[in-house]
């Protein structure tokens, strides 16, 4: 019997998808907390909003690097241990946030949230993966991605309502730190706990078979590297609420509630495409999505009003989302005796392509400004969808 075929023996309970989905919602706790104020943290530290948003780009290389220890990791502990485990690394990286003195100090902080991220977000769709029947999965990594999302509906309003009257530290403090606890514990007793793994049968053997069965797949490795391009283009989350306050002078309480109706948008998107996966293939809407995605990207940044941007940008987001549920579930369904390390290995591939992104996103920003950042990391995009049409084979063709 099979790993994962044991593991089912353990049937998960209606709390399951739900602790899964407030796991994801509490890892994007400081992925908002930048996006919306990423102005104020260079204000409050004197760097450049190019500088601040670095302080993603050393998360996204810790949480690669940690990304490639998983897919060891994964073999050797349990899957809910490993997850529960992230989760604890994010509340760390919260507090510590909160008390940074300095932006250097912040730079130390802030790379936990990926660190923990990486843990928790592979676990969980592996534990998707794992216990969940191939008709329902799809539909869980939606929900699941949704969460995320939600964490922006929820947070931008009340974000911009307590950082207005108390600082963005407080924000840390009285929001992000207790949502992540009660993910924490929920997530403790909501996931079943899978069978042991027999320790005798841990050997260098066990991890090379399991990180072979990757690489030497073909249409896998075409998924790594789609993922890397792919969050390379979708890292434009993080300045969209500084571009719209600096190229539309939009104020901060006006940019949090247009970062609600992209949040919904992106919901809105996960959910159709956990939804519409099945139906019209992973392959095949990865590729759409991605597309139409980031040839709205490359292009709205150049319009002059708010009016004909901002229902683009919309648009744009609502494929991201869609296309963000369609490769997971693509990636999660290339190499199912080691669903593990695989989407340890996807989840560090985004993370080097978030990486990517802010570092020449960064650059090209406080060098040329939007007109160049936007048509920049539409390419990206792009260059994942037609990566995907050529070398990534869907093994439940529609």
């Amino acid at each position: 019997m099979s790993t994962e075929e044991s593991s089912r023996e353990a049937s998960p309970g209606k709390l399951f998808v739900p602790s899964l989905a407030l796991t994801s919602y509490a890892e994007q706790n400081l992925n908002l907390f930048q996006a919306l104020f990423l102005l104020d943290i260079a204000l409050t530290f004197g760097v450049s909003v190019g500088t601040a948003s670095q302080i993603a780009a050393a998360s996204a290389v810790a949480s690669m690097i940690v990304g490639l220890l998983m897919s060891v990791l994964s073999v050797r502990f349990n899957q809910k241990s490993l997850l529960l485990a992230g989760a604890s690394i994010i509340t760390v990286g919260i507090l510590g946030c909160f008390l940074a003195p300095s932006f250097s100090y912040l730079l130390v902080f802030y790379p936990l949230d990926g660190v923990g991220s990486v843990m928790a977000m592979a676990m969980a769709y592996a534990l998707i993966g794992r216990f969940l029947p191939l008709e329902k999965r799809s539909r869980a990594i939606g929900w699941t991605q949704a969460a995320a999302s939600v964490t922006y509906l929820i947070g931008a309003p009340l974000g911009s309502f307590i950082v207005g009257g108390a600082g963005w530290r407080s924000l840390l403090l009285w929001f992000f730190l207790p949502i992540s606890i009660i993910g924490l514990v929920m997530a403790y007793f909501s996931i079943p706990s899978a069978p042991a793994k027999p320790q005798v049968s841990i050997d260098k053997d066990v991890y090379r078979a399991s990180l072979k069965s990757v690489f030497l797949n073909k249409s896998a490795v075409a998924c790594l590297v789609c993922t890397v391009l792919y969050f390379s283009s979708y890292i434009w989350g993080i300045y969209v609420t500084t571009f719209y306050r600096t190229r539309f002078s939009i104020p901060l309480e006006i940019a949090g509630l247009l970062l609600i109706g992209q949040t919904l948008t992106i919901t809105i998107g996960a959910i159709v495409g956990g939804r519409l996966t099945d139906r019209i293939g992973r392959k095949r809407l990865a590729v759409i999505s991605a597309l139409i995605a980031s040839a709205l990207l490359s292009t709205f940044v150049f319009l002059p009003s708010f009016w004909l941007v901002w229902p683009l940008d919309m648009i744009s987001t609502f494929f991201r989302g869609m296309g963000g549920v369609a490769g997971t579930s693509l990636c999660l369904e290339q190499v199912p005796k080691a669903r593990g390390t695989m989407m340890s290995l996807t989840n560090a591939s985004g993370s080097l392509g978030a990486a990517v992104g802010i570092g020449i996103g960064g650059y090209v920003l406080d060098q040329f400004g939007f007109l160049s950042l936007g048509p920049l990391l539409g390419a990206f995009g792009i260059a994942s969808a037609l990566f995907n049409l050529l070398f990534v084979v869907d093994p439940y063709k529609k």
